[in-house]
């Protein structure tokens, strides 16, 4: 399947990601013929930046029925391969790019608490409080994964991330250089978020653990 729009979009993430010299672990685009469904994948490394997190994963997911509705809105489209298909591909879709944030977090942090799972769920807690004050109207989808292992010592937090589902949409664009400008503004709110969640967890240490 040929995503045009989406290749442009991964295209201009790209080119903003260089320009703020913004360096990548992954920068990958998948597909899945099965569900006529494409994405990128963007790994961005903060172990640099923050004792407490290792990296935040950005998602894009997108598909062929999103791809056909903008082939349609947009103009300059008329050689869009999927304009020869049936129309009705894109009739229920709203056009929009579904993304998914997760910041994964250093659990070797926690592991010289007495109670590691207490340690980690408390310091979660505390900064999942901090989180809402910093964003008390916030329209996102916000949650927390763990994972739960065990070793002689008792059971501890393998994996800690905090994830963020949100929806850019498109269906007022009017071009393919105003979809960039959403696309990029929507980038802009990743990254701020992603320093402000640096931030706090730098100020919040392991204090509360």
């Amino acid at each position: 399947m040929q995503y045009p729009i989406f290749h442009s979009f991964i295209k201009h993430i790209q080119n903003e990601l260089n320009r703020r010299g913004i360096a990548t672990s992954t920068f990958t685009q998948w597909n899945e013929s099965v569900l006529n469904a494409t994405g990128l994948e963007i790994g961005i490394p903060l172990g640099d930046h923050s004792k407490l997190l290792k990296e935040v994963t950005i998602h894009f997911d997108w598909d062929v029925y999103r791809e056909n509705h903008l082939a349609v809105q947009l103009p300059g489209m008329e050689k869009h391969p999927l304009l020869k298909k049936e129309a009705s591909l894109s009739a229920l879709v709203q056009p929009g790019m579904d993304i998914e944030v997760t910041w994964s977090f250093d659990v070797t942090a926690f592991m010289a608490s007495k109670n590691r799972v207490d340690a980690s769920s408390a310091w979660m807690e505390a900064f999942t409080k901090r989180l809402q004050t910093t964003y008390p109207h916030d329209d996102a989808i916000t949650r927390w994964h763990i994972e739960i292992e065990g070793d002689e010592n008792g059971r501890y937090l393998g994996v800690m991330s905090l994830i963020t589902y949100l929806t850019v949409h498109y269906e007022h664009v009017k071009d393919l250089n105003e979809l960039h400008s959403v696309s990029t503004r929507a980038l802009q709110r990743i990254l701020i978020r992603t320093n402000r969640i640096l931030q706090m967890a730098d100020e919040l240490g392991i204090k509360a653990a």
